[in-house]
Formats: C-alpha cells, sequence, structure tokens
C-alpha cells in the first residue's frame, strides 16, 4: 500500500501545480496517470481512498489562501483555521476518490473521461474546481473552452491520462490509446485555427487585442451554438454513468441471486 500512497502523493502534487497560483498547465496532461497506477489491481475502496488523498493534497494546495483569509481576517485561531482548510480540501478532494469508485462500475475503461466528467460537473462544492482551469495560462488549448465549456476540456485531459495509464499497462499501443495520446494536439491545433479569428473588443498601447475568453463567451447569449454544448455534456456524461452504474449493480444483484439459487 506504500507505494500506491506515494503515487497518489505524486498525483497530488502534480495537480497542484498544474492549477493556479503555479500554471504549470501541461502537467495536467499527465498528473492524474500516477493515481490510475496506483489503483490498478487494488479494491474498489483502496481506489476511493487514493483518489481522495490525491484530491485533498490538489485542493489543499490550490486553496492555500483559505487559512490566510480566515485566520487573518477574522477572530478565529490558527489552528481552527488551519482545520477549516484541511476540511474544506477533504471534501472537494474526495471528487477524484468517487471518479474513481464510480468508474470501477460504469463499464469500460474507456469511459472513465465520461464518469470524470459527470463527477466534476455534479459534484458538490464549495469552489468548483474544474481540470480544466489548468489550461487559462494556455492560448491554444484554452480554446476548446468555446466549443464545450470547462466540462469538454476536462475530459480531454481526462481522456489523455486514461490513455497513458493503458499504454503503461499494456505496453502496446492501439487505435484508442492513439486517439487518446493525440487529444492534446488536437486542443492545440484547434487553438491555432482558433486564435486567428478571434474577435477585436478594443485597442491597447500594444494596438488590438483580441477576445479569446472561451471561459467567458461560452455561457453568454452571443455565444455560438455549439457553445451551448457546455452544460448538455455534463447532463450527457451524467446520464452516462448512472445508466452504467445502475447496469453493473443489476447485473450484480442477478449473479448473487442465481448463486442463491443454485445453493
Amino acid at each position: 500500500m506504500r507505494h500506491r500512497m506515494l503515487l497518489a502523493t505524486l498525483s497530488g502534487l502534480l495537480y497542484f501545480l498544474s492549477m493556479p497560483p503555479r500554471s504549470q498547465g501541461l502537467l495536467a496532461w499527465g498528473a492524474l496517470l500516477p493515481l490510475l497506477l496506483a489503483q490498478a489491481g487494488g479494491s474498489s475502496r483502496q481506489a476511493l481512498l487514493l483518489g481522495a488523498w490525491t484530491g485533498f493534497l490538489a485542493n489543499l494546495g490550490a486553496y492555500f489562501w483559505i487559512y490566510d483569509t480566515v485566520v487573518n481576517y477574522s477572530a478565529v485561531p490558527a489552528p481552527l483555521g488551519a482545520l477549516l482548510a484541511c476540511l474544506l480540501a477533504a471534501q472537494q478532494g474526495a471528487a477524484l476518490g468517487v471518479w474513481l469508485w464510480l468508474g470501477r462500475r460504469a463499464g469500460p475503461i474507456g469511459l472513465l473521461p465520461v464518469v470524470f466528467v459527470a463527477v466534476e460537473f455534479a459534484y458538490p462544492s464549495v469552489f468548483p474546481m474544474h481540470l480544466s482551469d489548468c489550461q487559462h495560462d494556455s492560448l491554444w488549448t484554452s480554446q476548446c473552452l468555446d466549443l464545450a465549456g470547462p466540462s469538454g476540456l476536462s475530459g480531454l485531459i481526462a481522456g489523455c491520462n486514461v490513455a497513458l495509464w493503458q499504454l503503461c499497462s499494456r505496453r502496446r499501443v492501439t487505435p484508442m490509446i492513439m486517439f487518446g495520446l493525440a487529444l492534446p494536439m488536437l486542443a492545440a491545433s484547434y487553438g491555432a485555427l482558433r486564435v486567428p479569428l478571434g474577435r477585436v473588443v478594443g485597442r491597447t498601447r500594444q494596438g488590438e487585442q483580441a477576445l479569446l475568453e472561451g471561459e467567458v463567451a461560452w455561457m453568454t447569449p452571443q455565444a455560438t451554438p455549439f457553445c451551448h454544448l457546455g452544460g448538455a455534456l455534463g447532463w450527457l456524461c451524467l446520464l452516462v454513468t448512472s445508466a452504467g452504474c445502475l447496469r453493473s449493480w443489476m447485473l450484480q444483484f442477478a449473479v448473487k441471486r442465481e448463486g442463491e439459487k443454485r445453493s
């Protein structure tokens, strides 16, 4: 179990470094790989705990300012402020554990990115945290936000991580793995085509400034029809995940009933 915890810890650190304020967005395309390697071959309970630990570390680093805010701008003592920050990180970080736990029940491995989007979309959080937030500093890949919003870009990043995991596990390349590994290039290619088409909204000392904030544009009434797929994608992934889990539980119940009849 020790090596699993070390891998999960590494994943949490990579996740944290990919998020603001460190903003090493490139790391996100492989940040979940150690976690996926750690949970492989273990039980569902281990996967839940490992994912929760990774999420705890990532959220604790991303929301370190909670401690400073609570302690410096209120009468809350430092130990209680640290406890509140840890509780918040644990609650929000549990989403990764829920992802792995549901992913084992939703169906084939290829559905893991779908389950990730569903959990990210539906999981209750005080401060909603999208995996796609790490791409805020990447001009090209962030342009995918105007197609399917934060959920869509999070799905692409999760898909790349799953493809890397399968490549390490199987040690051979399949068409699905090749497609997953190509997702960063596809996202960047769309951005390379999208950036020159940015609408000019004002002038600065440096000249014209293009409107390239997809994460804002997809929520505005002026967004293109494709931009409204963001919310629909979240609901669709949630329905697919629910259907997969329900099918898995029904099969387990049927197998259990069949075993009782034979005995």
